[in-house]
């Protein structure tokens, strides 16, 4: 109210009502604008940091999962993973499934399987290389979760 941006009305005893004035209204489409630029840099920086990992993960394949097709899984499927799956196109590496016990809806027609599905290097009984987490929360729940699936850590990439 100080700034101008807000108007206030009383009404019924008790009650009050706010009204954007011009000014207000202004000032709330600068504050969207800025929201907007900070959201785009942040997802373009998130998908260069992808890419990155992706094409160095392409580039050192046999290094890192051996003489093997080039078939990943991405662990969590959130909109992290929904970056990477764009950032994945670009690559020689092949997306084959998805391991989540919270995504209820289809993730760009790739299979989506719950942890249990999940034992060692196969995926519901397919083989992959790799497994990607594409999380960028707290690492000890998931490590917990993929030594009690037998997943080797060599086999395992982290995004950073």
């Amino acid at each position: 109210m100080r700034q101008g941006w807000v108007r206030l009305v009383r009404v019924p005893p008790n009650r009050y009502r706010y009204f954007l004035t011009p000014a207000g209204l202004a000032q709330k489409a600068r504050m969207s604008r800025a929201y907007l630029a900070h959201s785009v840099q942040f997802y373009a920086e998130t998908r260069d940091r992808i890419q990155q990992t992706f094409e160095a993960v392409a580039a050192n394949w046999n290094a890192l999962a051996g003489d093997v097709p080039k078939h990943v899984i991405f662990y969590s499927g959130g909109e992290i993973a929904e970056i990477g799956y764009v950032c994945l196109q670009h690559t020689g590496l092949r997306l084959i499934g998805l391991v989540d016990d919270r995504r209820n809806r289809p993730f760009f027609g790739v299979p989506i399987h719950p942890v249990e599905a999940l034992q060692g290097t196969q995926l519901a009984g397919d083989p992959f290389g790799l497994l990607v987490v594409m999380s960028l929360g707290d690492t000890a729940p998931i490590e917990a979760t993929l030594a009690g699936q037998q997943v080797p850590s060599d086999r395992v990439v982290w995004l950073v």
